[in-house]
């Protein structure tokens, strides 16, 4: 069936063939030759303005979604990253009590174990990247069992503050008693993003 329909429309086609190059021999071609233009231009601008605009449309469409997807799964890792610094940032010490707050965080956490320390020394800070890093030398004596519960204190306290050097001897004068010699730092956002 579908063979014989072929087989129809070929022999149709060859027919208007013949039918048209007929027309063209009698008449001459310059007689066909304007409205053979005109039909062309038309077959140009309706090419160019229904099948080829939209295309090129739906090219620029699909380009905008890729972008779209990519900016989506971007702005998913910002904001997941975003809300980690909010985080990180909510457990440091605002800019507004980088003055005292280091200081002050220690000596309470030796106040509530009845610690007494030797010296303090002030705060030494270094600005960098928006950040302020602050350390506190303190040297102190006391037993074990007060020392690992002053610094259990010290590590869990809200802000965050954390011990970056650490230092313990022995006291041979003394026993029982231990020599600390440690620096205490924190970090604080200098822009004060903080909570």
């Amino acid at each position: 069936m579908i063979m014989a329909d072929l087989g129809e429309w070929l022999e149709s086609a060859r027919n208007e063939a013949r039918i048209i190059n007929s027309t063209i021999r009698e008449r001459g071609l310059n007689r066909f030759l304007r409205p053979i233009l005109f039909g062309g231009i038309i077959v140009y601008i309706c090419y160019s303005m229904v099948y080829q605009k939209p295309g090129r449309q739906l090219a620029g469409l699909n380009k905008k979604i890729e972008a779209s997807r990519a900016t989506s799964q971007y702005a998913d890792n910002y904001k997941t990253l975003r809300d980690r610094l909010g985080e990180v940032r909510a457990l440091l010490p605002t800019v507004k009590e980088r003055d005292r707050w280091l200081t002050g965080a220690i000596l309470d956490s030796m106040r509530s174990g009845n610690i007494l320390a030797d010296s303090i020394l002030p705060p030494d800070e270094v600005e960098q990247s928006g950040l302020v890093f602050q350390k506190v030398s303190v040297s102190l004596e006391l037993k074990f069992p007060d020392l690992v519960a002053w610094l259990s204190r010290m590590e869990d306290a809200k802000p965050l503050m954390h011990i970056a050097s650490f230092d313990l001897s022995k006291k041979a004068d003394r026993p029982g008693r231990n020599g600390v010699n440690c620096t205490i730092a924190t970090i604080i956002p200098a822009q004060g993003g903080a909570r």
